[in-house]
């Protein structure tokens, strides 16, 4: 069992790890989808601490709306960096809502509070959000722009601390 962890985790890694060299698009060298802009799906839940969370409330704001799973190593190994990301950018304008995928309340909000992360955990433990975003992979993220529209997608873990994504936030946030 543990042999067949490590093998996906590297086999996770080498396909969704991009190259870190900093360089000319960040979309393309994340390996982030563009999506044609398209009004996000709404999705209202409780947080780890049973406060409402609804997503079309974020208006105006960048969302980094990612599903992932306690269970999920590739989840686990990028959420230090997500937490990174958030606080260099959130008096900016980013939102990062890691959206707990199928799991109890109690089980996530231990984990969020162990680790120290201060992004917000909405919980979906009937997979509804996950449902309407047709999440089939974890980690997945979504990028939200401040009209309210998806224009991106990425499946897998991503350096989330690096000169890239620092660009690729920067210019959904306009500096």
């Amino acid at each position: 069992m543990l042999t067949r962890l490590l093998l996906f985790t590297l086999i996770s890694l080498f396909f969704a790890s991009p190259s870190l060299a900093y360089g000319g698009d960040p979309w393309q060298e994340l390996g982030i989808q563009r999506i044609e802009p398209m009004r996000a799906p709404d999705i209202s839940l409780k947080d780890i601490d049973g406060k409402d969370f609804t997503l079309s409330s974020l208006k105006g704001k960048v969302v980094f709306l990612n599903f992932w799973a306690t269970w999920c190593f590739p989840c686990t190994v990028e959420m230090p960096a997500m937490e990174q990301l958030y606080r260099k950018y959130r008096e900016k304008g980013l939102v990062i809502a890691a959206v707990n995928h199928y799991e109890a309340p109690t089980k996530v909000k231990d984990f969020v509070e162990a680790a120290g992360y201060t992004f917000t955990v909405p919980v979906d433990p009937s997979g509804g959000a996950s449902v309407t975003y047709r999440v089939r992979f974890l980690p997945v993220t979504y990028l939200i722009d401040k009209a309210g529209n998806l224009v991106g997608q990425v499946r897998g873990s991503r350096p989330w601390d690096s000169k890239l994504a620092f660009q690729l936030i920067e210019e959904l946030i306009g500096e």
